[in-house]
């Protein structure tokens, strides 16, 4: 039961934090967009 509590909280923990990362890892590419 631990482990399924942990893996379930991992698993919100990651998708909480997903958009977040998508954002950040696009900033780059949409700041290279904008200069070339």
């Amino acid at each position: 039961m631990a482990l399924n509590r942990r893996s379930f909280l991992k698993l919100g923990f990651t998708a909480a934090l997903w958009p977040t990362a998508a954002m950040a890892g696009s900033a780059p590419f949409k700041a290279l967009s904008a200069l070339s």
